[in-house]
């Protein structure tokens, strides 16, 4: 569980794909997981997973690199400090779709 202002979650990975691949199958995921754009830009993509009981929804930003893939998931509502798991939960569910596909 993180814990923060907001509290947030980041996580990274080596990149398997060319930079140009892992953002597409990034933008792919992302839709798949029905997860709202906020803004996206050459080589990173702002989103943010829908509202449930618990949370407002988090913003994830995922930024391709040339040498790695960065996500960073993080509490929507700026004071809230505690989140329950939420984040590496959002965080986990990207990696997961993302290993799914690179099978």
């Amino acid at each position: 569980m993180a814990f923060g202002f907001p509290a947030y979650v980041k996580d990274r990975r080596n990149l398997v794909l060319n930079t140009e691949d892992t953002k597409a199958l990034a933008l792919e995921i992302v839709k798949e997981l029905k997860w709202q754009a906020i803004d996206e830009h050459p080589f990173a993509i702002d989103y943010k997973t829908p509202n449930s009981i618990m949370t407002m929804g988090e913003r994830v930003y995922i930024n391709v690199t040339d040498k790695e893939i960065i996500i960073r998931s993080e509490c929507l509502f700026p004071t809230r400090f505690f989140d329950f798991g939420k984040n590496k939960a959002v965080i986990k569910s990207f990696w997961d779709a993302y290993d799914e596909k690179l099978k």
